[in-house]
């Protein structure tokens, strides 16, 4: 029961937060994938057969800002950074830079 009051008050308190203006958040996101080099050599053919014999990366990073102008009322940041690798090709890089405004509701 203890640790059920304790999730709530935690969630209750992360919903209903609010930010001071002035008050800068930040975070990223990271993913990366690999496919096509296993141990297990038939799930190895397989993947190697449906991608055309070639092994493929995937690295993306994400990173974040929000600058809060009111209480609930941010100006957001982000950049996409994006790298993909295909078999013995040269990698292929892409950026992207966007923004928004974010709006919190109570």
């Amino acid at each position: 029961m203890r640790k059920c009051i304790l999730f709530l008050l935690i969630i209750s308190s992360i919903v209903f937060a609010q930010f001071e203006p002035g008050t800068i958040s930040a975070g990223a996101l990271f993913g990366y994938n690999s496919d096509g080099d296993s141990e297990d050599e038939d799930r190895d053919r397989q993947d190697i057969m449906s991608i055309g014999g070639s092994q493929f990366q995937f690295l993306l990073l994400k990173p974040t800002v929000s600058y809060f102008i009111s209480r609930n009322i941010s100006i957001d940041g982000i950049m996409n950074i994006m790298r993909f690798k295909y078999g013995d090709s040269d990698p292929s890089t892409s950026k992207d830079v966007g923004g928004g405004i974010s709006m919190y509701f109570k």
